[in-house]
């Protein structure tokens, strides 16, 4: 958990100063994430093929209907959650984009019912209500409210919502389609490549990126490819902590784990990017956090009852051997 917290605030705001209109300003954030994609390609079959890493566990290709209804749906949604992400910060504060984000507890619990990995019930349709409520403070707060920017990143909230759920199907033991979190990148990685890129040279041209200052000269391609590189090396452990965070929990439990980091980022972002907070803003962003700390205490509760019903089972089977023998 460590490890995912420190490298998505680091990422968070290695890609804001890469995107930001006021710095780096890199002007094909769908390209460069797309790259990212095949970097991490390269990185897991390094891992798997070359150094043998995970050399015990079976990884032989998943079926057809895996990919059909899984593994590609989950590489599409990834793919655009990040693309997204990243080209909303062309045009939105890094601590806007956090409130933004905070939301996702709200696209995660509607795909976990969807997909029956969180029961419905009334107490966490109220904990959403009250997430959304916090999320809308937030946004009608915005002072430099930019309509591009935040359409960009609530929609990749709402894909990301998907791509965890879909990626818990994946990776956690208990599923039929379950495979090691390295395995799972190498298998995802090749189709949130192909997503990106074609999504990028279509909205972002091909003789308009490599026609640009980042290309036109050999230093300017050294520098953006090492850019993209440590951009890839950041991202390829971040996600590769999260793929194995969703193998031991659930996509819900890495979600409410984020809940330090947001507040975190908000901070790092007043301090680095001189980030305004106005008093409704720290309302709505007060209001979403603790909707997520309820959902945090429901889940607490929920799994100290599982246990104790599991405890109360094994004791009555016990005794049912004892009088038996």
């Amino acid at each position: 958990m460590s490890c995912w917290f420190i490298l998505s605030a680091l990422l968070s705001v290695y890609n804001k100063y890469i995107f930001g209109k006021k710095y780096f300003n890199f002007q094909f954030p769908l390209f460069m994430t797309s790259v990212n994609m095949l970097w991490h390609f390269l990185f897991s079959y390094f891992a798997l093929d070359v150094l043998h890493l995970i050399s015990e566990v079976n990884t032989s290709t998943q079926s057809w209907k895996s990919y059909l209804f899984y593994i590609i749906p989950c590489s599409v949604s990834a793919g655009l959650d990040i693309g997204l992400s990243n080209t909303s910060l062309k045009f939105i504060s890094l601590t806007f984009y956090t409130m933004v984000k905070s939301s996702s507890p709200i696209f995660v619990l509607g795909f976990s019912f969807l997909f029956k990995l969180e029961r419905v019930s009334i107490k966490l349709i109220i904990i959403i209500f009250v997430i959304s409520i916090g999320v809308l403070l937030t946004v009608l707060a915005e002072s430099e409210f930019d309509s591009l920017g935040f359409v960009l990143v609530i929609i990749s909230t709402c894909l990301g919502g998907l791509r965890w759920c879909l990626t818990q199907i994946l990776v956690q033991p208990v599923s039929r389609h379950s495979m090691h979190p390295l395995i799972a990148m190498r298998s995802l990685s090749p189709s949130m490549f192909i997503t990106l890129l074609v999504v990028s040279l279509i909205s972002e041209g091909p003789s308009t990126i490599f026609g640009s200052e980042y290309f036109t000269s050999f230093e300017n391609f050294l520098l953006t490819l090492g850019i993209g590189l440590v951009q890839g090396i950041i991202s390829f452990i971040m996600v590769l902590s999260e793929v194995k965070l969703l193998s031991l929990t659930s996509s819900v439990t890495l979600t409410i784990g984020g809940i330090l980091k947001e507040m975190m980022m908000i901070l790092i972002s007043t301090l680095i990017f001189q980030d305004k907070l106005g008093p409704l803003n720290i309302v709505g962003f007060c209001i979403t956090i603790m909707g997520i700390l309820c959902f945090n205490i429901f889940r607490y509760l929920q799994a100290k009852r599982t246990e104790h019903d599991g405890d109360i089972m094994e004791m009555t089977i016990n005794n049912g051997q004892s009088g038996t023998s």
